[in-house]
Parts: C-alpha cells; structure tokens; sequence
C-alpha cells in the first residue's frame, strides 16, 4: 500500500501530513519518524500529523491487525535547514571601496537588501557592494532553498569615512628647487627625517 501523502522534502520544524490509503481488515497503523519528530494527532490512524525536527531518515508505517503485519512501506525525506548568516570582506570598512559579501549556505536562491549601498540589492551568492557615506547600515539576506522553505538574518554594518591606517614612506633627494608632497587623505601625523651631506645625522620631527 503506497504512501499517498507526504512530501520527500521537508524544511526544518514544518508541521506535514503523512497518509497511506486504508488497507482493508487494519485495526492500526504503525509510523516511526527521524529522531526529533513529534506527533501532533492521529497516532494509529492511516493519516497522522508530525512535527519533524532537524534530522533526515526515513518515514516508515506497517498496517495491523490481530492476523499480523503488512509489509513496511518506507518513504526517505530530506530535511532541511536553510542559513542565512555570511561573512563580509574586509571587515574593515571605508567608503568608496569595494566590500564582498558571501553567503554561507550554498545551492539556493539569495535576495540581498544594502541600506544605502551600491548596488541596493543583489541576487548574487557573493556580491560586491561600496557606500558613499560613512555610518552604520543594515545589511539583509534571505536564503530560499526551496519554495517555503527559507531563512533570513540581518546585520548592522559599520562604513568608516577613513581607511585603516597604513604606514607609507616617501624618499626625497636634493634637486636645488622646492619639492612638494601632498599628505593622504585621513592622515593624522606625519614623521620627517631629515639627513645632511656627506651621511650627516638626520633629525627628526613629527
């Protein structure tokens, strides 16, 4: 007798009815369910309603009567848990540089959302996204494994209007004319080592 409701794919903690077609003469119906599942009604019954947990295996029923057993029917289902949490590259960032995004759940559709940023949103599994404007914005993704069966998480990000401080050296000989230097944007010291003729000592200032 063929199990004649009840998907093969199922999304973690969904509520599904599974059902076989009556067999004539059966007094109950013997079901067992991946470990973590609840029954929610018809326990004995040829259609029962369970709460699945987190584990996949296999959904399997044998019909009863006081003459003895039917064979087992066996039904493997799949559960699923989709993730929507990702990581950010750099972790670090400024505005006007490019950051990627990358999801961590592989396989499934993405639907990105970036308050502010370029582009607003983005399909991508990895996107790579810039901001304008120093603050603090919301990043969202929602993960669709299947229809129905999805996740979402947001996070804050945090845009710095300068750059990680990085340590640059510029090396200047004499020429007998003014030379200039023009100082990075956000730079807030710079040291001047100064050396005389012949490998003088040089001295310094800040």
């Amino acid at each position: 007798f063929p199990v004649t409701i009840g998907p093969s794919q199922i999304c973690l903690n969904d509520t599904v009815l599974f059902s076989v077609a009556a067999v004539t003469g059966a007094t109950n119906y013997l079901w067992s369910f991946p470990s973590g599942s609840t029954i929610l009604s018809g326990s004995g019954s040829d259609s029962i309603l369970v709460r699945l947990g987190q584990n996949s295996g296999t959904v399997s029923v044998v019909a009863q009567n006081g003459c003895g057993n039917s064979s087992t029917v066996n039904l493997p289902v799949l559960v699923a848990n989709p993730d929507s949490t990702f990581t950010v590259n750099p972790q670090s960032i400024s505005i006007n540089t490019q950051a990627v995004f990358s999801a961590l759940q592989t396989g499934a559709s993405y639907a990105w959302t970036f308050s502010s940023g370029t582009p607003g949103s983005s399909t991508q599994a990895a996107p790579v996204v810039s901001w304008s404007q120093a603050g603090s914005y919301n990043v969202v993704l929602n993960v669709t494994l299947y229809p129905g069966c999805f996740s979402s998480s947001t996070q804050s990000i945090t845009v710095n209007a300068c750059p990680p401080p990085l340590q640059s050296t510029a090396t200047f000989s004499y020429t007998g004319s003014v030379q200039t230097w023009t100082v990075p944007v956000c730079a807030t010291s710079v040291r001047i080592q100064v050396s005389g003729g012949q490998g003088g000592k040089y001295r310094d200032w800040e």
